[in-house]
């Protein structure tokens, strides 16, 4: 199992390069990742369906102008690793569960991306003001910066992918059966919640111009 979650993180990783640092093709959004990782896992149907679910869930989350919106490739990788990797209930993946993994680990991650980016400005700030004296200075600052995200994003979703299994399987084995079947309940629902979502997202910006 170590050796998918690696994989399953380092995917991510790559994708979230997607996010800000270059590209910004919309590979990092969770039906592209997830499909991906769906095919790694051997069940690309399921991976699909979990990235439609987390795409919809997500779908007013681009990073556009100064909006900072929680990280779908973060999420999606966090989710990927709940989903198929672990315990499951008589067979049976609960989407609901990983799906509230991927939005727990979505937020903590936007509160240290913003950390993060605080402490880099700073730095890259210094480094303007040194620049003039030493040659390709902002170039360097621009590589580290980027190399340094990417093994961030890495060591984040690692942990807490591996935290996130954990607490799956702590579920599975130990939540009491009526608990389990609630959750299996509110999966039915889950394709209706992501439309309301998605509606709601839609009347909000017919009336903010």
């Amino acid at each position: 199992m170590i050796e998918q979650l690696l994989v399953i993180t380092l995917i991510g990783t790559v994708l979230s390069i997607d996010v800000t640092l270059a590209g910004q093709f919309l590979l990092s959004r969770p039906l592209v990742v997830l499909t991906i990782i769906g095919f790694y896992a051997g069940n690309p149907a399921a991976g699909f369906v979990l990235g439609v679910l987390l795409e919809l869930l997500c779908s007013d989350m681009l990073p556009l102008g100064g909006s900072v919106p929680l990280d779908t490739a973060v999420m999606s990788a966090v989710a990927a690793s709940s989903y198929f990797l672990g315990e499951s209930y008589e067979g049976l993946n609960i989407r609901s569960v990983p799906l509230l993994m991927a939005l727990i680990s979505g937020i903590i991650f936007r509160g240290y991306d913003l950390w993060f980016k605080k402490k880099a400005s700073g730095v890259f700030f210094y480094l303007q003001e040194i620049s003039k004296y030493l040659d390709k200075t902002i170039e360097l600052a621009i590589a580290v910066n980027i190399f340094l995200t990417i093994i961030r994003n890495f060591i984040f979703m690692i942990i807490f992918s591996a935290l996130a299994v954990f607490i799956k399987n702590m579920f599975y084995l130990n939540a009491h059966q009526s608990l389990i079947r609630s959750f299996i309940y509110f999966d039915g629902m889950l394709p209706y919640l992501a439309v309301a979502v998605i509606l709601s997202a839609v009347k909000h910006k017919r009336y903010v111009v």
